[in-house]
């Protein structure tokens, strides 16, 4: 029989699910992705101003709104 090396990947320590990745980790990949893609799409309506708004929103309000407004789509996408 042949030893494989695994590279250190595999610690022998059984996964209480069969190794698949946890369902909590979906979850904060998921809440990650929301939320650095509302701060990308906040940070360039803040700078461009799309809308021509006087004076133009807060960041943090607009980074909350995009967040907000994709929350279904992002649990679509990235959950499991």
């Amino acid at each position: 029989m042949v030893a494989v090396d695994s590279g250190g990947l595999d610690d022998g320590i059984p996964s209480p699910n069969g190794g698949a990745f946890p369902p909590g980790g979906h979850l904060a990949t998921c809440a990650a992705t929301g939320a650095v893609y509302s701060a990308w799409v906040a940070g360039w309506e803040k700078v461009l101003n799309p809308w021509s708004e006087t004076p133009s929103a807060a960041y943090l309000l607009r980074w909350f709104d995009n967040l907000c407004n994709g929350l279904l789509s992002y649990v679509i996408l990235y959950s499991p």
